[in-house]
């Protein structure tokens, strides 16, 4: 149940301040602002977009995922952790997810083929459909630019020239977070171990 007060507003110069009621009021120095484009309601927030992910994983929850969904290929590497994440396989990872804005969430375009793909072997009417096309409402899809590309080339070359390869879209979805400035989240550190590019890995399993 929602709970509605009324707080004052300051003006100081070009910034507004809010006085927040006692019961209210946040621990610490920063909170997170986000307005619903909707409505225009302004909401503050410890854990911004928690009730985003809430909505989802009860929603996932609800499902029977099958088994064999997203395991039937060689590209099931790259996508590691969001297959676990979307068979709801470990608590671990969705509660690091949860308490992150879905706005600094980002998968590759790559992952999100993938997931579509595994969508078309099921039958349209199954429930997974809905939860996952919302999955990937939430969370921001990286488009293959130039820059991408470029670092391909450099981390291709320079496995190639090491003698150690990996597979391609392995090296394609390292590249997406070299070009974006991401983390890289994954259960495979064996294979982005051996890029030499500044890549940031970690495993939320």
């Amino acid at each position: 149940m929602l709970e509605t007060r009324v707080a004052k507003l300051f003006k100081n110069g070009a910034s507004q301040a809010v006085r927040l009621p006692a019961d209210f009021r946040f621990e610490g120095e920063e909170v997170y602002i986000t307005r619903d484009s909707a409505t225009g309601d302004v909401v503050l927030s410890k854990r911004p977009g928690a009730q985003v992910w809430n909505e989802f994983f009860a929603l996932l929850h609800a499902i029977e995922v099958p088994a064999d969904f997203m395991a039937e290929r060689p590209m099931n590497k790259v996508t590691d952790t969001v297959s676990y994440l979307i068979k709801g396989t470990s608590p671990t990872l969705e509660a690091k997810v949860s308490a992150r804005a879905p706005s600094s969430v980002f998968i590759s375009v790559m992952t999100r083929a993938e997931l579509l793909y595994g969508l078309k072997r099921l039958p349209k009417e199954h429930r997974l459909q809905n939860a996952v096309r919302q999955f990937l409402k939430i969370v921001h899809n990286l488009p293959w630019d130039a820059e991408a590309a470029s670092w391909f080339a450099e981390i291709r070359h320079q496995l190639h020239r090491s003698g150690q390869p990996i597979g391609e879209v392995d090296m394609m979805i390292a590249a997406h977070a070299l070009s974006s400035g991401s983390v890289l989240v994954t259960n495979n550190h064996r294979h982005y171990q051996r890029i030499e590019a500044p890549l940031i890995l970690e495993n939320w399993l």
